[in-house]
């Protein structure tokens, strides 16, 4: 898939985010001090689809579960908001797998990301709407 025109994405992100030393204590963010986010999607030359793309940056010391996690810890969950603009037409998939580490507590494997991550997504862009003034919503929900 050969891909042109990088975007950036105008990204409202809302990212839950539950720090598990502080128990059932939560708290809003938009990047924040544990993970950063940033958004952007690239479209396939001459077409009107490509991928759309979120990138945390977790801090050193903390990492996010994956969006594969089946049981146990919470797993990263992307959503994107409907829009009459696109459309996904995909899951959401990491760059790099998860490192499968045994926690005390949990009966199951965790898949843990740390440092940079990313999850793409296909998208198709309806006709006639212009890439550079598109706003994308995402909402990222997950556990640092």
């Amino acid at each position: 898939m050969k891909l042109n025109s990088k975007f950036s994405l105008t990204l409202l992100l809302l990212a839950l985010l539950f720090a598990p030393q502080s128990g059932a204590q939560a708290f809003l963010m938009q990047g924040g001090d544990k993970v950063e986010f940033t958004g952007s999607f690239e479209l396939e030359t001459g077409t009107r689809q490509g991928l759309l793309t979120l990138t945390g940056e977790v801090a050193s010391g903390w990492h996010v579960f994956s969006v594969t996690q089946e049981s146990g810890p919470i797993p990263s969950t992307i959503s994107v908001v409907e829009s009459d603009q696109y459309k996904v037409t995909g899951d959401f998939e990491p760059d790099t797998e998860p490192h499968i580490v045994n926690v005390e507590g949990f009966d199951v494997p965790v898949e843990e990301h740390e440092g940079i991550i990313s999850w793409s997504v296909p998208i198709e862009l309806a006709e006639g709407v212009k890439p550079d003034s598109l706003k994308i919503k995402m909402i990222y929900n997950g556990q640092a």
